[in-house]
């Protein structure tokens, strides 16, 4: 996936608020049409205290 920009994606949740990830998709061999997706966060400390639905 070399020469690619990273996209990004931005989900509300109803517990954990808003939350933007990296994504990226990659095509299947041998599946015409096919891509697989995959949603990654970035490392680190989070920017907000954990929701009670944590504890």
């Amino acid at each position: 996936m070399t020469g690619r920009k990273p996209a990004y994606k931005t989900f509300h949740h109803p517990h954990v608020g808003t939350i933007t990830l990296t994504a990226q998709a990659m095509h299947l061999e041998g599946t015409p049409g096919q891509r697989l997706g995959a949603y990654v966060a970035t490392p680190g400390p989070p920017t907000t205290t954990p929701c009670s639905c944590w504890t």
